[in-house]
């Protein structure tokens, strides 16, 4: 067992598995059909409901060639991964009472920078999300 993995037992885990990675064109075009937002300085938070036999979550991260070059890309994907696996478990009680599936995706709206932005965002957005799913599916 590493260091890392010896201070978090009792703190719940803080991978991020590759099955809850948003994959496919079908899950896409799913996603970007019909979906609602939740914007803030750093991405736009795009996400839908949908029922399915097996319920489950999917997120996705994509920055778009307008921020910038590969690295400025690249990084901005990196920055909303990490900041998403680490207050990943804010949804994660949320998602398991779910009955039905939800996919999100992360866009990232410029070339990102700065650590602590992006991780208040993140916490930010997963909060409006937990607030908003309930709603949705009442609707």
């Amino acid at each position: 067992m590493s260091k890392k993995e010896l201070n978090n037992e009792g703190k719940g885990s803080f991978k991020l598995p590759k099955h809850h990675i948003l994959r496919g064109r079908r899950n896409f075009d799913r996603l970007f059909s019909r979906s609602e937002f939740i914007t803030t300085t750093s991405f736009t938070l795009r996400y839908t409901i949908f029922q399915n036999e097996s319920p489950s979550y999917l997120v996705g991260f994509v920055a778009p060639k307008r921020i910038g070059n590969a690295v400025k890309r690249a990084r901005a994907k990196r920055l909303m991964r990490e900041a998403y696996r680490l207050n990943q478990d804010s949804t994660r009680s949320l998602f398991s009472t779910l009955e039905y599936s939800v996919h999100y995706l992360f866009i990232a709206r410029i070339a990102l920078d700065d650590w602590k932005q992006v991780e208040q965002d993140v916490v930010h957005a997963l909060q409006q999300l937990c607030t908003q799913l309930p709603n949705s599916l009442t609707q």
